[in-house]
């Protein structure tokens, strides 16, 4: 079963919110070993791969052509993960909605100052 989405953001949207299912009551594990899934669940970026969201839509010219428009507005990044995926529409090309990356690079703490200023709050590109 597909989920009902209308448009990239939502499918975006859909796919952060139901990737994972609730562990269960019983799950097997130790609470050591629950709290360490929930953590790494909690730590993966939000990112959605462009072949799930053509999955989700299925209309690859129009959802191509909403994504061309989303990056462009700045609402949403594309990303190519390297190593992952071997085509256009792999793994490896994934989305981002613009607001999750900018909390995701402000909450970091890992990143300096100087490197999260090059950011910016909104657009699609960094500064050179």
């Amino acid at each position: 079963e597909t989920a009902e989405v209308q448009n990239v953001v939502q499918a975006i949207q859909s796919i952060r919110t139901k990737m994972f299912d609730e562990l269960p009551q019983r799950a097997g594990m130790n609470s050591t070993r629950i709290a360490e899934v929930l953590n790494l669940r909690r730590s993966l970026p939000p990112l959605a791969s462009v072949a799930h969201v053509h999955t989700l839509l299925n209309a690859p010219t129009q959802v191509e052509r909403e994504i061309v428009q989303l990056v462009q507005a700045g609402r949403i990044r594309r990303l190519i993960v390297p190593g992952r995926g071997n085509d256009a529409a792999g793994l490896g090309d994934c989305l981002v909605l613009a607001e999750d990356w900018e909390d995701m690079v402000r909450g970091s703490i890992v990143l300096g100052e100087e490197v999260k200023g090059r950011f910016p709050a909104s657009g699609v590109s960094l500064k050179d």
